[in-house]
């Protein structure tokens, strides 16, 4: 079943916000502008509130720090046998490290989600809150192995601190160290929530939509521009693509396919989906969406929408 299609409403927040576009749609087909609880417009903006979530509960790992550098506290209630990986608890402004085990991790995490159960027993969330309740159901499967890493089948990382550091006060020369301190937080935020479109998308069933040009650059809305004129991408780890964007692909957009890792129960992992065959319903709709596209122009293919 197609999705249905939201160019105009985008638009119009494009052209409300002067910004570029950023959302998601939700399983339930339901458009979600993730700028919606953010005080800016960009998608690595850590005041959003699912963003905030997923900064709460992620686990990464330092490149390149040597486990046996590191002081006998942090490696005893951080590691777990036979992987160098350091787990933190949340992100903490005044703190590079925080020193929890995890077993206290799914403790506290568990206590949160067994309340948001209660509280959607009989009124199921919807649009941010069930964004959210999502992404922490990812966290409690995450961390019940008490192997993160292992149990959602990748690793997310950032770079060594003491080397983002050097590298912020190479750029920025005319900082001081409490200013370098603060560039240092922003940065390790924006490298752990470049992973959270990965995890919406592979993990959680979400289509991400993004808006930029082609050189990366932000767009700026005028009151001449022009929504055609940039790239409009949607990311899904949905396998019918053609069947599920027929609308959006016959209107120009672009549908870049990623792999879904889903849940197996009996070894309570993330594992990644087989590749998969092409049916012959997707064959037929791509030749369809094809020569629509080519035979008739883009103001007159709406008449050949799907629902």
């Amino acid at each position: 079943m197609a999705i249905e299609f939201e160019e105009e409403k985008i638009v119009k927040k494009e052209k409300e916000s002067k910004m570029a576009f950023v959302g998601y749609f939700s399983p339930k087909e339901e458009l979600i502008d993730y700028n919606i609880y953010s005080i800016s417009n960009h998608h690595d903006d850590w005041r959003n509130s699912v963003a905030l979530t997923f900064l709460a509960w992620v686990s990464y790992i330092l490149k390149d720090t040597n486990v046996n550098d590191l002081d006998d506290e942090l490696r005893n209630n951080n590691m777990y046998p036979g992987i160098s990986e350091i787990v933190k608890f949340g992100y903490d402004e005044d703190s590079d490290i925080n020193y929890y085990s995890y077993e206290v991790i799914l403790n506290v995490l568990l206590t949160e989600v067994n309340y948001l159960k209660e509280l959607y027993k009989y009124n199921k969330p919807s649009g941010y809150a069930e964004f959210e309740y999502k992404l922490m159901l990812f966290f409690e499967k995450a961390y019940s192995n008490n192997t993160f890493f292992e149990t959602v089948g990748r690793k997310f990382s950032i770079e060594n601190p003491d080397s983002v550091r050097e590298k912020l006060r190479r750029k920025h020369k005319e900082c001081d160290e409490y200013d370098i301190n603060d560039l240092y937080q922003n940065s390790v935020k924006k490298q752990l929530l470049s992973y959270l479109k990965d995890v919406c998308v592979q993990y959680l069933g979400y289509d991400s939509i993004e808006r930029f040009k082609p050189d990366g650059k932000p767009i700026i809305i005028t009151d001449d521009y022009d929504f055609l004129d940039n790239p409009r991408v949607i990311t899904t780890s949905y396998r019918n693509i053609n069947d599920r964007f027929y609308n959006y692909l016959l209107m120009d957009w672009i549908v870049n396919k990623e792999s879904r890792y889903r849940f197996n129960s009996n070894t309570n992992m993330y594992e990644l989906e087989n590749s998969y065959y092409i049916s012959e319903n997707e064959e037929m709709l791509s030749k369809e969406i094809e020569s629509i596209k080519k035979y008739v122009p883009r103001k007159d293919r709406y008449k050949y929408f799907r629902n």
